[in-house]
């Protein structure tokens, strides 16, 4: 071999070895977890419900839905639907992540609010006297219905 062939392996022999490098590399990455496997879905859950106020109109609520362990900001929509389905002709739907949440509505002043509470499972009478908030937990793909943040009742 002349001196170009060995110039030419020389060369080959240096890219096999950083080739080779490379490779343990990636083996590296792989084993201690530094490379991100591929980003899981979005998970989701859907919390719908019919609205009141105490007026002869339901005015433009906001509706939320507040991780019972106050882990993250509320989630919250003012696209109410306007559907004969809902008992007085207005709801919402609300998409969350999975977890455990109380739903609330406001009109406008926040402090101000009617949750999903005990008081309107039990039908809103003078005879059910638990204002207790009811957790709503919410599963990925799941869709509650008749979660009606209507207690407005409550007291502060």
């Amino acid at each position: 071999g002349n001196k170009f062939d060995k110039e030419l392996e020389d060369e080959l022999k240096k890219l096999e070895k950083e080739l080779k490098d490379l490779e343990e590399g990636l083996d590296d990455i792989d084993k201690d977890g530094s490379a991100q496997p591929p980003a899981p879905a979005l998970q989701v859950g859907t919390i719908e419900g019919n609205l009141s106020y105490p007026s002869e109109q339901i005015p433009d609520l906001t509706v939320c839905a507040e991780d019972t362990g106050g882990a993250s900001s509320p989630y919250c929509t003012n696209s109410l639907i306007n559907d004969l389905k809902y008992t007085a002709g207005r709801g919402y739907q609300l998409e969350v992540p999975p977890g455990d949440y109380y739903v609330y509505s406001y009109f406008i002043d926040p402090t101000y609010t009617a949750y999903y509470t005990e008081f309107v499972t039990c039908g809103m009478n003078v005879g059910c006297l638990s204002h207790n908030k009811i957790t709503v937990t919410v599963a990925n793909g799941d869709h509650h219905r008749n979660i009606d943040p209507v207690d407005w009742y409550m007291g502060p």
